[in-house]
């Protein structure tokens, strides 16, 4: 009867080792490596999330109005404009002959009021309406 009872014990311990097996087996399926993961043996922490860059637009540059003339129906405006400095070049000053619609870059003529004496410029994202600047005298009215 001792043979029996050891038997029985060892089917026993069988059994549950069994089933504990196939309970682990079943949890590592999804993700076999879950385990070495929840471990972290190497101390690793999760990212940084990236600082945002993009906070901001970059200022739009000076845009100086130096003339507006009609050429054949069509209106033209002049003006210089503070380019900001780039990878390939630094700071310098450019100049424009846009009609509206027109564009040239980032610089683009939206409207244009001869009678008022003033562009509607969409500059780097930023629209605005450049005018004469009181000490320039506006010629050939």
């Amino acid at each position: 009867m001792k043979h029996s009872h050891k038997t029985l014990f060892c089917l026993f311990i069988g059994l549950a080792v069994w089933a504990g097996a196939n309970a682990i087996t079943a949890d590592s399926s999804a993700n076999p490596y879950q385990a070495i993961f929840e471990r972290n043996v190497f101390g690793l922490k999760p990212p940084r999330q990236p600082e945002d860059t993009k906070s901001s637009p970059p200022p739009a540059p000076k845009i100086t109005l130096t003339g507006i003339f009609t050429m054949f129906g069509s209106k033209l405006a002049l003006f210089k404009v503070q380019m900001p400095s780039g990878p390939p070049d630094a700071a310098h000053e450019q100049s424009f002959i846009l009609g509206e619609g027109q564009r040239d870059g980032e610089i683009k003529v939206l409207e244009i009021d001869d009678q008022a004496c003033s562009v509607k410029v969409s500059s780097f994202g930023t629209v605005m309406t450049v005018a004469f600047d009181k000490d320039t005298k506006a010629s050939g009215r």
